[in-house]
């Protein structure tokens, strides 16, 4: 017995797109213009990462 999953669904305002596994992945973005200054800390941790 198979059950037929929607590609894409949306709820409480975000969008989920249907990944691996039949599990449903949130389909996240960072909006446009985020590039700032993240000082001295944030620097240290992106090279760290």
């Amino acid at each position: 017995m198979s059950i037929e999953l929607a590609e894409v669904i949306v709820e409480n305002g975000i969008v989920y797109r249907l990944g691996e596994h039949d599990l449903y992945y949130p389909d996240l973005g960072l909006p446009e213009g985020t590039d700032y200054n993240i000082g001295k800390y944030g620097l240290m941790r992106w090279e760290y990462l």
